[in-house]
């Protein structure tokens, strides 16, 4: 009877999901082999308020909630956990009402990076640092993020000064001498995507020729992409291609 509004995921290193609700609960989902025959739900935590993006750390979890980011620590080891730790030492206010803070994604370095109205934001691995690196956004849902710091963000469809869904990077070596308008690297057919979700940096063989590439996520049609970025001399550009999903 628990309604699953799954607003975020994330493994541990034995393949544990965890899995977080609208509602404000974490769920710990155990049993996901090829087989899927004993599949275990148990409630991890609960009374996160808005939580939507999930990070595994060294065996912790990093829930991006309305305020911030919190860690879960299960002391005892009995999969429900037993101490909710405030992380960053500063609100995250990153848009308005109703347009808080998104996703949670982690670069090689260990900073942690959300994205709202107001743009990317990079958070300093121990939380006490927080810079916006992008321009703003109209209501972006997700983040992709390369191990170098390197962040792809979004903006949906619907403002004047937008019009249709984009895709936009963070302030990075490779586009400091942009002449792109917001650093924005493509423009969305909206028969393709009308609202995007994150975006994968693949890294992965076993995916064959896109185990390397940037995969789109589509929040509105349910679709996959393949965004095929180039540095272009300093201004970077890119193209995209459905992919057969």
């Amino acid at each position: 009877g628990v309604p699953m509004t799954t607003s975020g995921l994330a493994f541990d290193a034995d393949g544990v999901a965890y899995i977080s609700t609208l509602v404000g609960d974490i769920w710990r989902v155990t049993g996901l082999d090829r087989g899927l025959a004993a599949v275990t739900w148990t409630r991890y935590a609960s009374g996160i308020s808005l939580p939507l993006g999930l990070e595994m750390v060294d065996g912790v979890l990093y829930v991006l909630g309305e305020g911030g980011i919190t860690r879960l620590h299960d002391y005892n080891k009995d999969g429900e956990a037993d101490y909710y730790e405030r992380f960053t030492k500063m609100a995250m206010q990153l848009g308005g009402r109703g347009a808080e803070n998104q996703n949670l994604e982690r670069d090689a370095a260990g900073n942690f990076y959300a994205c709202g109205i107001k743009g990317i934001v990079r958070i300093s691995p121990d939380g006490t640092k927080l810079e916006v690196i992008s321009a703003g956004a109209r209501n972006p849902l997700g983040l992709g993020v390369r191990p170098d710091g390197l962040a792809l963000s979004d903006s949906s469809e619907g403002a004047p000064n937008n019009g249709t869904c984009t895709i936009y990077e963070s302030n990075h070596p490779e586009n400091e001498k942009s002449v792109s308008r917001l650093k924005r690297i493509l423009y969305l057919p909206r028969g393709v995507d009308n609202s995007p979700g994150s975006r994968l940096f693949m890294d992965d063989p076993s995916f064959g020729p896109l185990g390397e590439s940037i995969i789109g996520t589509s929040y509105g049609s349910g679709r996959l992409y393949h965004i095929m970025r180039a540095p272009n001399h300093g201004t970077p550009q890119a193209a995209m291609m459905l992919l057969p999903m």
